[in-house]
């Protein structure tokens, strides 16, 4: 009974993480696009390090909203679920800015692996950048929660 539970288990979280990734990336992009239209945000306006905060806040709001209703459990109370859509929240927008950090969005400064050479801007890289850190992360996040609710209360 047990091994049917583990692979069970495991369809389950392998469906849901298929699901979470693809729905979260087109929707946070689909969202992302929509409100570069209506907002002008500037680069230069804002300054670099609020303006990075800016977009992580968006993609990995909006990747939150599909990460969140991907891994809903039926069986955990109103409270949890509160719970674990304000802390992916949090893991997701954290996740996305701290990819864009360290895979370093100006060619000359990462976190790691970064070179002297002149400042490079592109907003491909960007938003690639953190549409990879808030949907990774947050399934990730968002994983690791239902899995501990699943072992551990045996909530499927």
């Amino acid at each position: 009974m047990r091994r049917l539970f583990a692979v069970e288990l495991l369809i389950n979280i392998a469906a849901r993480s298929a699901v979470g990734i693809l729905s979260a990336t087109v929707f946070s992009l689909i969202v992302w696009w929509g409100t570069r239209v209506f907002l002008r945000l500037n680069p230069a306006d804002l300054g670099l390090e609020i303006y990075f905060l800016t977009q992580a806040t968006i993609i990995g709001g909006a990747a939150t909203v599909v990460v969140v209703v991907s891994w809903w459990n039926t069986q955990s109370s109103r409270r949890v679920h509160w719970l674990s859509t304000a802390l992916t929240l949090g893991a997701t927008v954290f996740s996305a800015w701290l990819f864009n950090e360290i895979r370093g969005i100006e060619t000359h400064y990462a976190l790691s692996g970064g070179v002297l050479r002149v400042e490079v801007f592109s907003i491909r890289h960007m938003v690639s950048s953190l549409l990879i850190g808030a949907v990774v992360g947050g399934n990730i996040f968002a994983a690791a929660l239902y899995l501990y609710r699943a072992v551990r209360h045996n909530e499927v």
